[in-house]
């Protein structure tokens, strides 16, 4: 196995050197080879991690100091958030564990920011590195399908006949919903801006959209149906967008399941109102480190209520979950960042709507999910970042 690794490191890294435009995007592709894990000289490893390591290793050393230098801005905010996670790493109870975390979800994914940033000069590769991401949710949805029909691959207790939940590659359904969510709203953003393609485009949104039904992902769903809300708002369709506000809010009045879901009463919602005060129990006594990194379950079990028995591992939100495993650190990084993309978005001359539609499902689902700390996730929204400042230094 660990021969195996290196060499999927050496192909990386080797690719990455000759050509690095094309080895990041197809960095792209590979984002669920997470799942494949081993060991190389007795210390933990995933296909993806391997992969990552090669291509950034290629296109540092490739990369111009003064080519760094152009990128200040991202520069302040990775080192910003890379300082603040590293005192969290050092100052968590669980530091094995937490180095791990840090290394998986915070060095890495900020390295490939980097590398995006310092290696793409035009807006077609941005382009091409989102359509590799895509290619690799039309495999997870065709895998979910797959699971549904045949009832194989479905890991427990989701397996049970008759409240299947398919699972793709991953643990969990709703792993399936957090990759599949913002790239489902990318789809539908670039089928306002590409007619040529919008066939296509509209054909792969469905394709996720029944992916996320068949997981029973219902906040990947409302996070879509957010995100177009916004592109129809912004691409002037305003009839559409209040015909499609007036069916959802009539549907929630009357349709009490679906009413459930959206306020949280159904018995996911009760978990996360349970978790969330909890959570808030223990922010409350900790509230500058807060549990530590990779401790949230060893946390928070002081913490919480005699009513909720299952220990997550996070908090189910974005802002409690960034103040749990970063510190009250996590909580300023995180506004600051919210608050430079939209003084961007306001400020560019031509805006990206649908890097904003990717945004927003990121945000919505984040009131209840977590979309951040993934091997995936985090580099999906690391690249999402350095798009969004390659747009605004590019089209300002």
């Amino acid at each position: 196995m660990t021969l195996f690794f290196i060499l999927i490191f050496c192909i990386a890294l080797v690719s990455a050197f000759k050509q690095p435009q094309w080895s990041l995007i197809a960095l792209g592709a590979t984002l669920p080879l997470y799942v494949v894990r081993g060991d190389v000289f007795s210390m933990p490893t995933t296909v993806l991690e391997m992969c990552v390591l090669g291509v950034v290793c290629g296109v540092l050393v490739r990369a111009r100091i003064r080519t760094i230098r152009k990128h200040s801005t991202f520069l302040l905010y990775a080192s910003a958030f890379l300082y603040i996670s590293t005192l969290a790493c050092i100052a968590s109870p669980a530091f094995t564990q937490a180095a791990g975390i840090w290394k998986a979800y915070c060095v890495e994914p900020v390295l490939v920011g980097l590398c995006v940033l310092l290696t793409f000069t035009q807006e077609k590769e941005w382009r091409y590195l989102w359509s590799a991401m895509l290619c690799s949710g039309v495999v997870i949805s065709i895998l979910c399908i797959v699971q549904y029909f045949t009832h194989t691959g479905i890991p427990e207790p989701w397996n049970v006949v008759g409240n299947i939940r398919t699972t793709a590659v991953y643990g969990y359904p709703n792993a399936v919903g957090l990759f599949l969510a913002p790239l489902t709203t990318l789809c539908l953003g670039w089928s306002f801006e590409h007619k040529r393609f919008r066939t296509l485009l509209l054909c792969c949104t469905a394709l996720f959209c029944f992916a996320i039904v068949l997981s029973r992902s219902d906040g990947a769903l409302v996070s879509v149906l957010a995100a177009l809300f916004v592109l129809l708002l912004a691409y002037r369709a305003y009839i559409v967008a209040t015909i499609l506000a007036l069916c959802g809010t009539i549907a929630t009045l009357l349709i009490p399941s679906l009413q459930a879901i959206v306020t949280l009463r159904d018995t996911s919602g009760d978990v996360r109102r349970a978790l969330w005060h909890g959570t808030l129990n223990l922010l409350t006594h900790q509230p500058l480190l807060g549990a530590g990194l990779a401790n949230f379950p060893a946390a928070y079990n002081q913490y919480r209520l005699p009513s909720h028995v299952e220990l997550l591992e996070y908090a189910h939100n974005n802002v409690l979950d960034f103040w749990a495993q970063f510190g009250i650190g996590g909580v300023v990084w995180l506004c600051a960042l919210f608050i430079a993309c939209i003084v961007y978005i306001l400020k560019a001359q031509q805006r990206s709507w649908p890097l904003v539609a990717v945004a927003i499902s990121i945000l919505v689902y984040g009131l209840v999910d977590v979309p951040y700390f993934k091997n995936d996730l985090s580099i999906l929204c690391w690249i999402l970042i350095a798009n969004f400042f390659w747009n605004y230094k590019n089209k300002k």
